[in-house]
């Protein structure tokens, strides 16, 4: 979520705004190379869950580009919610061979997810859990 992150993988890319994407739930089971855990969402198909996230602008040279840092995702397509419009975007889910229960959290990672969702001015509850995640995993 974080621009700058991205923008030092891609190149510039404009942003469409903040998401939602519902019946998914945010999860830190995705295993990282450091073996630490990384950001996944998961199907649930519970109406209550949601996870907030930002939509860029990006076009095929740029998520081909991505595609090579996103290793042990898939790319996918969902369809999400921006203000009142619904459409669809891509996003990257762990594959299943990638998931992994009890990992710990890199929290330098982590700092990135905040600072992303500060930036887009996600909802305060929303940044509230991802600090207390931080907290949750030392």
């Amino acid at each position: 979520m974080l621009t700058k992150r991205l923008e030092e993988r891609i190149g510039k890319c404009g942003c469409l705004g903040r998401a939602i994407l519902k019946k998914y739930k945010l999860a830190f089971n995705k295993l990282a190379k450091d073996g630490s855990g990384k950001a996944n969402i998961v199907f649930t198909g519970n109406n209550d869950n949601h996870v907030y996230g930002v939509c860029f602008n990006l076009d095929e040279d740029q998520l081909n580009t991505l595609d090579e840092f996103e290793i042990g995702y898939i790319r996918d397509v969902v369809k999400v919610s921006i203000g009142t419009n619904i459409m669809e975007a891509a996003t990257y889910i762990a594959n299943s061979e990638a998931v992994h229960d009890n990992l710990h959290i890199n929290k330098k990672y982590l700092q990135f997810c905040i600072d992303g969702g500060k930036e887009h001015g996600l909802p305060k509850d929303y940044i509230q859990f991802l600090e207390s995640t931080i907290l949750s995993s030392q």
